[in-house]
This record gives C-alpha cells, structure tokens and sequence, in this order.
C-alpha cells in the first residue's frame, strides 16, 4: 500500500510492517498509516503469507526480506520521482530557449551575417576603386 503525504516534494517516505497476526486491510496498521501519512509518504506491507501478500510466514526468519524491498521500492519511487521533476524543468527550459533564445540568436546571427556581407561588399568596390587608381 503506498499513501501519499501532504507534500510530494518532501523527499520522506515510512515504511510500515504489521505484526504477525495483522494485515494493511486492517484498523490497526491504517490507522498507524494514516498518521504518518499527516507527514510523509507511507508504505504500508503485507508480510509474506499475511494480508494480501502470498507465500508462507517464515516466523521472522525472511520477513526481514519483504522489508528490505519495501525500502528499496520507496526509495526507487523518490528517485523516480525526482528524475520525472528533472525531466519536467529541462522541458520546460527548453521550450523557453526555443520559444525566447534561439529566435534572437538567429535574428542577431542574420543580423552579423548583412553587416559581414555589406563590409565584404564595401572593401571589394574599394579594392575595384583602388586598382583603378593604380
């Protein structure tokens, strides 16, 4: 069960294990869920063989598993979000240098490229003039 906090930019998630005899569905562990959720984003697991989890309870043996994974997928999902941010701002940039930059930047180009011609122009009637005079 993954609960979104109040504020998806803040980077905190809770992992929440139930006891041995509980499950996410029940009043117990939601309740525990719904408080932390008042801070941070929660994750709230199914120990194997209890809930909506399958497989066989190990008695502590290898649940330690199924939380590692939890970690791990929160973990994952910030960094996944944070990438998705990113993906976002650099979007976003370069719509703005597209839409702003780059149009004045070929407008000063064409604008260096007429002076550059018009000075190649001059020195070639002055070059022409000055043959003449020689």
């Amino acid at each position: 069960v993954h609960v979104e906090g109040p504020d998806p930019e803040r980077p905190l998630a809770v992992v929440v294990g139930h006891g041995f005899t509980q499950s996410t569905s029940h009043a117990g562990p939601r309740a525990v869920m719904a408080a932390f959720a008042r801070h941070a984003g929660v994750i709230g697991l199914d120990f194997r063989g209890h809930g909506g989890s399958s497989g066989h309870a190990t008695l502590g043996r290898d649940e330690v598993h199924d939380l590692e994974a939890a970690v791990r997928y929160a973990a994952t999902s910030r960094a996944a979000s944070e990438i998705r941010a990113e993906i976002g701002r650099v979007t976003r940039r370069t719509r703005a240098l597209r839409r702003h930059w780059i149009p004045r930047l070929e407008e000063a180009l064409a604008r260096a490229e007429l002076e550059l011609e018009e000075q190649e122009r001059g020195e070639s009637v002055r070059r022409r003039w000055a043959a003449t005079r020689a």
